[in-house]
């Protein structure tokens, strides 16, 4: 077992994202599924704890400790098999519907099972490793290439020109590994009165965002909002109902609640919430 925590760890460590998936799990863990007597080996819940206080007390006991991590898989290992015959069947042709029904529960199935192909399948998203040479070498190359640029036609390399975006990006902007997580990503938000096309062009510029489409937050939709990666709803004016409908349509960890209309501080309060989920 010892061997196949360590690849979870360095897995965990290597992937921001998926911290913040292993976290969200042992956030239902604490509220609802065994294995939370295991979390006591990092801090014991006292009476004078809210559901909050204490995940986040967990949180920051399981990065600060060296064993913390272990901690978090034995307990992540004891959940799991309270319900994983739950999954017996699970195979790509039904994977969409457990998603929809149980994301949590799908992500561990499939990083406990080598299934990651599946789960990133369902949430359109693939890791790309760059090795650290080749990304210094990218990064004196950039700097070479702003200096003198040279402007010639060629084939398109997605991954290079990914590659390119993203150093430009460290370059200005100290809050890049922040806004990294908005990169090519689509954004659905649901608010009372619509920004206005120079509005969205700005933050699809600013955060290189693939896309952001608009939605009532006052009356329920009542078709299909499509897949997007994250879905906000400004709180401020909206309906219970709206809410609701929208809550019962998506999963959980793509949702974020933000208080503000204006355009600009929707976008800081969402960063500020990204920061708390992938501790980065």
């Amino acid at each position: 077992m010892r061997y196949q925590t360590g690849i979870f760890i360095n897995y965990i460590n290597t992937y921001p994202t998926e911290m913040e998936r292993m976290f969200q799990a042992v956030e239902y863990i604490i509220k609802h599924g065994a294995g939370g007597n295991v979390l006591d080996e990092l801090s014991k819940k006292s009476f004078k704890d809210t559901t909050n206080d204490y995940f986040n007390r967990i949180k920051n006991e399981a990065i600060a400790h060296n064993n913390g991590l272990l901690i978090i898989y034995k307990a992540l290992l004891k959940w799991y098999e309270t319900w994983k015959d739950s999954f017996s069947n699970f195979n790509i042709n039904n994977a969409s519907v457990k998603y929809r029904e149980q994301p949590i529960h799908t992500w561990l199935h499939c990083f406990l099972t080598g299934q990651q192909n599946i789960y990133q399948s369902l949430i359109g998203e693939e890791y790309v490793f760059i090795d650290k040479s080749k990304w210094e070498e990218a990064k004196r190359n950039n700097i070479k290439a702003n200096r003198y640029p040279v402007i010639q036609k060629q084939e398109v390399d997605y991954t290079e020109v990914k590659i390119k975006r993203l150093l430009r990006l460290y370059e200005i902007d100290p809050e890049i590994k922040y806004k990294e997580l908005l990169l090519d990503k689509r954004i659905a938000v649901f608010l009372e009165d619509d920004w206005t096309k120079d509005q969205l062009e700005e933050l699809q510029k600013k955060y290189h965002l693939k896309n952001v489409k608009q939605y009532s937050a006052i009356e329920p939709t009542n078709n299909d909002i499509g897949n997007f990666d994250y879905y906000l709803f400004l709180t401020s004016k909206a309906s219970h109902s709206a809410k609701y409908k929208l809550e019962s349509k998506i999963p959980k960890d793509k949702l974020f609640l933000i208080s503000s209309t204006n355009y600009r501080l929707v976008m800081d309060q969402f960063l500020e919430q990204l920061k708390g989920r992938f501790l980065l």
